[in-house]
């Protein structure tokens, strides 16, 4: 069995100034996590991990934080995902995941929309194969991710901003 756990901690000062005015914003992302790798038998293999964040800006750019402006968001994300083996060189997987992403320091700071962007969140869903030569892999997978809120420019607005529901399903193959 394999058990990781930590912390992360990053901040970020930015400070933009332009003919239109100055921005800044002063961001700090911190998390918590714990991942666990379990053999469940010999040819299959359980991870499981959670994930809690936070992340904490204070905003100012002239226009719709004309004053100093604090946005504090607090998300979990986890996983729940099973390798098997299906014969000596290939394995299948499947996968569940709850992910998450903050706005950047640089999305909040933009200038049409007066209020704040909500992280984004969803889940995440991936089976697939895996097939190992002895000069190459090759890896097969579908996967489906639903997210609430996610952040993207939308240029009828000039601004980022949270979108409503959305969906993207593919196929990998690496």
């Amino acid at each position: 069995a394999l058990w990781v756990t930590g912390v992360d901690y990053e901040q970020v000062k930015y400070h933009l100034s332009t003919s239109l005015g100055e921005q800044d914003n002063d961001q700090t992302v911190a998390s918590i996590y714990s991942r666990f790798v379990q053999p469940l038998s010999d040819r299959i293999e359980m991870t499981s991990g959670l994930r809690f964040a936070q992340s904490d800006n204070e905003v100012t750019d002239g226009f719709k934080f004309a004053t100093p402006t604090k946005i504090k968001d607090n998300v979990w994300g986890g996983e729940l995902g099973f390798r098997f083996g299906v014969s000596g060189n290939t394995t299948g997987f499947a996968r569940l995941e709850r992910v998450y992403r903050f706005g950047k320091f640089d999305e909040h700071t933009t200038f049409a929309v007066t209020t704040p962007l909500n992280p984004s969140t969803g889940y995440s869903y991936e089976a697939g194969i895996e097939r190992n030569g002895d000069s190459s892999t090759l890896v097969l997978s579908i996967w489906q991710i639903d997210l609430n809120n996610e952040i993207a420019f939308d240029p009828s607005a000039g601004d980022n901003v949270n979108l409503p529901p959305t969906r993207r399903v593919g196929v990998t193959v690496n």
